[in-house]
């Protein structure tokens, strides 16, 4: 490679009455992108005259006296010697509206100026710390454009034990939306069942009314029924709530949210709707957001249900997982 030829090569300055070399494993020399040279004084260790007769005799030469050990610090001022047409900290690049997917690199860098509009962009991630891009996510953003470089690339932290769930609810059908929530959350009710109001023992009339679920709660009964509003459900229901019923009446244009809404809140079960960000793996340069309800697992292990009705790709499934998260779809 001629970048490694030019490294091993040492930087040799003449004049009329003195030649100066310097060591080039000591202070190695590295081609810049518009032409010049990148000196390394790792060290800092090159006394001031011969910074002098390099300043003299090599204009194009730029001196980098940064320890590699700072690894941002060290490529910050590399790549600002490097001259190219633009570079960039911590860069962030997004995929995506609900799921979004942001992936935050320490640089990024544009060759030239039709860097843009060549879709061919550089990602570099320096820092150890920050942990790696899992391989399908940096062949999606190969595609759109974005070459991942990884200074290194085997410090990927392993993907944790998933202890977080992820209900993707796509059904259109009220009842499934409805069935999807009470499975998210281990209740499995009972189906069309009659709950009588008045036998009849007393008044000689005869009133029940049908509930499409029942099931227990939080030390109560819930009666979830899918109908319209009208004067006599809204006397019937009322009748149920003075028992000590809990009743949930689905009304046809209820949508997902409004639904999830309601049985979350006849279960007394907290949940924040939003976009939420899928928690895990703190350092890493992937973050995942996503629209939905977002709840305490009832297991007691410290975990997150999100319900969302969302759809769930392949990629967004491993980002998922990569999260800590399992996906379940519904």
């Amino acid at each position: 490679m001629a970048g490694e030829e030019t490294r091993r090569t040492p930087l040799r300055v003449e004049g009329g009455n003195f030649s100066l070399s310097l060591d080039p494993e000591r202070y190695p020399l590295l081609p810049a992108a518009d032409g010049g040279k990148i000196l390394i004084d790792a060290e800092g260790a090159l006394p001031p005259y011969v910074k002098e007769i390099l300043r003299e005799k090599e204009p194009d030469l730029r001196i980098v006296a940064e320890a590699p050990g700072n690894v941002r610090r060290f490529f910050s001022a590399l790549l600002g010697a490097a001259r190219f047409y633009s570079v960039e900290e911590d860069f962030t690049v997004q995929l995506g509206t609900d799921p979004k997917v942001t992936v935050t690199s320490d640089f990024k860098i544009e060759k030239n100026q039709e860097s843009l509009m060549n879709n061919d962009i550089f990602l570099v991630n320096v820092s150890r710390d920050r942990g790696g891009v899992p391989p399908s996510l940096a062949a999606r953003l190969e595609r759109e454009g974005f070459h991942v470089i990884e200074l290194f690339p085997d410090s990927r932290t392993a993907t944790p034990a998933a202890r977080h769930v992820l209900y993707s609810i796509t059904s259109e059908n009220q009842q499934g939306i409805v069935d999807a929530i009470l499975a998210a959350f281990s209740f499995t009710p009972l189906r069309d069942r009659n709950i009588q109001l008045d036998d009849g023992s007393m008044s000689g009339v005869s009133l029940s009314v049908r509930a499409d679920r029942i099931l227990e709660a939080d030390g109560k009964t819930v009666l979830l029924s899918f109908s319209d509003a009208d004067p006599v459900q809204y006397t019937l229901f009322r009748l149920l709530q003075l028992k000590g019923y809990r009743v949930v009446t689905i009304h046809p244009a209820d949508d997902f949210r409004k639904i999830a809404e309601k049985v979350l809140s006849a279960l007394n079960i907290s949940a924040s709707f939003g976009m939420h960000h899928l928690g895990g793996l703190p350092e890493t340069p992937v973050d995942v957001q996503m629209s939905g309800f977002l709840a305490r697992t009832r297991d007691g292990s410290g975990g997150n249900t999100l319900l969302t009705n969302v759809g769930i790709d392949s990629l967004i499934r491993e980002m998922a997982g990569f999260k800590g998260y399992s996906v379940i779809d519904r």
